[in-house]
């Protein structure tokens, strides 16, 4: 067993609440959080359909069949 380590708590934290988190959980609590969509979004279910469509777009774009927003516009037939 370790001998007692003795730390020096600042006076400007003093008497706040104060929590000792080893390193390793702090670091995935960091990695959780940083994944965690932010507050104020929300997610919604998407439907099977849905899902194929984006399945399919992320394949055209991994292959690199992509296409300026110029041309979807054209497409789309909206003008600049």
């Amino acid at each position: 067993m370790r001998g007692m380590e003795t730390i020096t708590i600042p006076k400007h934290l003093a008497g706040r609440d104060l929590l000792l988190v080893p390193k390793e959980e702090y670091e995935a609590l960091q990695e959780r959080a940083r994944l965690a969509p932010p507050r104020g979004y929300k997610t919604v279910a998407i439907t099977a359909a849905q899902r194929r469509a984006f399945e399919k777009a992320e394949k055209n774009f991994a292959a690199g069949r992509t296409f300026s927003l110029d041309v979807f516009r054209r497409k789309l037939g909206i003008g600049n």
